[in-house]
């Protein structure tokens, strides 16, 4: 616990926007065990960060840290309730884990936080492609594409 402790004051030096450029760096070369390390040391530096939130899990989630990864995002959202980022990563996680019925609830709240967000409307989008309410997924994919002609729904829509 004391090495814990130490270790965490060894990285206050960091700064914020530190934090974020050695994490995508350790992300964008696929370093999910350090990336995870090293996020989970800096959120008891920057507690009330959710973008460190968020990113760990991500970072989780893709290790195949189902439950860590909704927990950690949940913490994000005890932090604050319409970050947009912590809503709609929970959405995925639930939504990659098969549970669309609650994964709608978050990303239906992420839309009222920002209801042109092109990712938020995709995964919308996906979760209802899921449940077979085609219909109502092409929609949030339209609206999604009407907004930026580049969004990731472009290709969902076409399947």
């Amino acid at each position: 616990m004391d090495d814990i402790k130490l270790e965490s004051k060894n990285l206050v030096h960091l700064n914020e926007i530190d934090v974020e450029k050695k994490s995508m760096k350790l992300y964008n070369n696929h370093l999910m065990d350090e990336l995870c390390e090293f996020l989970l040391q800096q959120t008891m530096v920057f507690t009330k960060n959710t973008n460190l939130l968020n990113f760990l899990g991500i970072s989780q989630f893709s290790k195949g840290l189902i439950n860590d990864a909704k927990e950690t995002l949940k913490m994000g959202l005890k932090i604050n309730p319409n970050d947009i980022n912590c809503l709609n990563s929970l959405g995925l996680v639930l939504n990659e884990t098969g549970l669309f019925n609650e994964a709608v609830l978050f990303l239906e709240r992420a839309l009222r936080v920002q209801p042109k967000n092109t990712n938020v409307l995709n995964n919308l989008g996906i979760n209802y492609g899921a449940r077979n309410e085609i219909q109502r997924a092409e929609e949030y994919f339209l609206k999604a594409i009407k907004i930026n002609k580049n969004a990731d729904a472009y290709k969902n829509v076409a399947t």
